[in-house]
């Protein structure tokens, strides 16, 4: 159920097929995912999988990034709800854009402004200024996940797996505590191509001089971030 009150003029239709949507955006990327982690597990002699595994990878980065332009909208007209007509499709990306441009706080309320989020038409019984209040609280709360910048790892790599022709078939296996076989995933980077990484914090990582470590097992300390040296590993 809506924010917005049922008796308010909401595009009805338009929360079921946005509803709809990321249900079936959401059951996609969960397929991908079960058929990425059967393909990986599957026993080899080899430190590299199949190429089946890689395809079912790629997807999971893609409709993981996708997934964002899904919710968006579902934010909007499913768990906030607006009297906007006739309705108009949200761009998580322009948003995002403009959250770069302007900060979220702007950019927030130019949204506001263009999706009528916020708005009562017919209420007398409700403050508006109340009901303002708790769709910006419940739009900060649902958007966070993918705003706040630990999504961006997702969106970073399925830019950069469009444009490169990226290898990750390596994943070596190796013994857990409990002796099982474990399958680590590698993916592969270069410099010459690391300006597709925009200013993220594989660039960062990718762009600093990691030969200065030379102790298996240090931690190293890039931007306020810890990554740790694990040496070489396979070949």
């Amino acid at each position: 159920m809506s924010l917005l009150p049922e008796y308010e003029d909401a595009e009805v239709s338009t929360k079921s097929l946005y509803e709809i949507s990321l249900k079936h955006q959401i059951e996609k990327l969960l397929f991908f995912r079960e058929k990425f982690v059967t393909s990986l597990n599957r026993p080899r002699y080899t430190n590299y999988v199949e190429p089946d595994c890689e395809y079912f990878f790629d997807s999971v980065i893609n409709n993981s990034a996708a997934l964002a332009e899904y919710y968006l909208p579902y934010i909007i007209y499913s768990i906030i709800g607006t009297t906007l007509t006739p309705p108009q499709r949200p761009w998580f990306s322009k948003f995002k854009n403009k959250c770069g441009e302007d900060g979220y706080q702007k950019a927030k309320s130019a949204l506001f402004s263009k999706y009528e989020i916020g708005i009562l038409i017919k209420s007398t019984s409700i403050d508006n200024e109340i009901y303002l209040k708790k769709c910006h609280d419940l739009f900060d709360k649902s958007i966070e996940t993918i705003i706040e910048g630990k999504y961006d790892i997702v969106f970073t790599l399925n830019n950069y797996i469009k444009h490169n022709s990226m290898t990750f078939c390596y994943a070596p296996l190796s013994n857990t505590s409990d002796d099982k076989c474990k399958s680590n995933l590698f993916l592969s980077f270069t410099k010459d191509q690391c300006f597709m990484l925009e200013d993220s914090i594989l660039k960062t990582l990718i762009s600093s001089d990691l030969n200065e470590t030379n102790n298996t097992g240090e931690i190293i300390d890039i931007n306020g971030m810890k990554f740790t040296n694990k040496g070489s590993i396979g070949a």
